[in-house]
């Protein structure tokens, strides 16, 4: 049984830009997050690379450090994922309200930081929601990810100060057509 299943043809862009960078076959994935083995995955890849999120903001208490693989297989986001040789490398999950889509992870295996699989996934979403604003909050002392964001069209909309010296950035983009 195949726990991954393809999204769309832009599956054949994706691909070509991340064979540049070394990869044989890299596929942009929905992820049937509420099989257990799936959830499993997306549970291990969530801890490796949220704990570099909370190193840079020095802030453990991140809700998906918080999180479990049960909470994952009942969650009603949407996952999607970028997979190599059935090794899942990043994930995406997000939620669709009155043409807003609400990103609630974004995860790259630790091992392939820099590679693109983040700005891949992003740009996949921003395609396949021309329409709405997208909407995302990551912690305002995490660069990488904020200039991510930024790169991809985000502005900074609001911060709010969680904990102690640890702000949150709230950043939208606003519908490209």
């Amino acid at each position: 049984m195949s726990i991954f299943v393809r999204i769309s043809s832009r599956l054949i862009v994706v691909t070509r830009i991340l064979i540049q960078k070394g990869y044989d076959l890299v596929d942009i994935c929905f992820i049937q997050h509420t099989h257990s083995e799936t959830a499993s995955r997306i549970f291990n890849l969530q801890l490796r690379s949220y704990k570099i999120e909370a190193d840079l903001i020095d802030f453990e208490g991140l809700p998906p450090l918080q999180d479990s693989k049960e909470a994952i297989m009942k969650s009603n986001e949407v996952f999607i994922g970028c997979v190599l040789d059935q090794k899942l490398l990043g994930v995406l999950s997000y939620e669709e309200t009155n043409y807003k889509i609400y990103i609630n992870r974004l995860m790259v295996d630790p091992d392939h930081f820099r590679k693109g699989i983040g700005q891949r996934m992003l740009s996949y979403l921003i395609d396949a929601y021309p329409e709405d604003t997208i909407i995302v909050q990551t912690g305002a002392k995490n660069k990488p990810a904020v200039e991510l964001y930024k790169k991809h069209g985000f502005q900074p909309t609001d911060e709010v100060e969680v904990a102690p010296g640890v702000t949150i950035t709230q950043m939208e983009c606003l519908p490209t057509s």
